[in-house]
């Protein structure tokens, strides 16, 4: 996955929706995430045109943020 241009992160939200998120372009498509912090808990969105590897991006994924506690969904476009 390469990157296209910079990532926009910010914080916003309310209360319990407060968090912060970002966006990322890469070449085939873009990669989206929010940081739940009151509830400690991370939400990411791989979005590719192109074919990945799903396993490699979770076991990379879970070693950044330090946690084996996850749950995950894979749809393949047809």
């Amino acid at each position: 996955m390469v990157p296209y241009g910079k990532p926009v992160i910010d914080r916003f939200g309310d209360g319990t929706l407060e968090g912060v998120s970002g966006f990322l372009f890469i070449m085939t498509s873009s990669i989206t995430i929010h940081c739940d912090e009151v509830n400690n808990q991370v939400f990411i969105d791989i979005f590719s045109c192109k074919p990945f590897n799903p396993e490699a991006s979770l076991k990379f994924l879970l070693s950044e943020f330090k946690t084996s506690d996850y749950r995950q969904s894979f749809i393949t476009r047809g």
